[in-house]
């Protein structure tokens, strides 16, 4: 649902990101980056974007705070591009497929030319990064547990139909 993609956001980062804050233009949709430091589009058909080196998960199990790597973003991916009943996989339906071209670099491969890309890697309800073993141990991810992700806060404690509690993330 719309609100509880909205909670679950604080918990979460993505490739990139649309700007805000007081000097962005309302109605206006700036990409910038998140995850990734920075990308490049060498031809119509190919997005590399260049990962943040230090970046921490969560300090959580099972991922108790290793580091992101491409191979977190090639899984993301190959979920978001695989997953039944993903709705919003139309986003991305111009994706080939993810490459790893080495620790903090990643290729996306087009199947035909999408300016878009970058704007939808950016869209802030389904774009979030997750780690491969977040969803082996939690498969689903329904559970409040399995909020472990790389973005500014840590989800503390869920009630149900009651709170949502977050900590500040110490390492963000």
């Amino acid at each position: 649902s719309f609100k509880t993609h909205t909670t679950l956001s604080f918990v979460y980062s993505k490739l990139v990101r649309h700007k805000i804050g007081p000097e962005v233009r309302t109605g206006t949709f700036t990409v910038e980056p998140d995850l990734a430091e920075r990308w490049e589009a060498p031809d119509d058909t190919t997005y590399i974007f260049h990962l943040r080196q230090g970046v921490k998960w969560h300090n959580k199990p099972p991922l108790n705070g290793r580091e992101l790597v491409a191979e977190d973003v090639k899984f993301t991916y190959d979920r978001f591009l695989t997953e039944t009943g993903n709705g919003n996989r139309y986003m991305l339906d111009p994706v080939e497929h993810v490459e790893v071209v080495d620790r903090y670099t990643v290729k996306f491969r087009l199947k035909e030319p999408y300016v878009w890309l970058v704007s939808a890697l950016a869209y802030s309800w389904s774009m979030w990064l997750i780690a491969p073993e977040v969803v082996q141990q939690f498969s689903d991810l329904k559970q409040p547990e399995s909020a472990i992700g790389t973005g500014p806060f840590l989800l503390e404690r869920y009630e149900p139909n009651v709170k949502t509690v977050f900590k500040r993330n110490p390492v963000y």
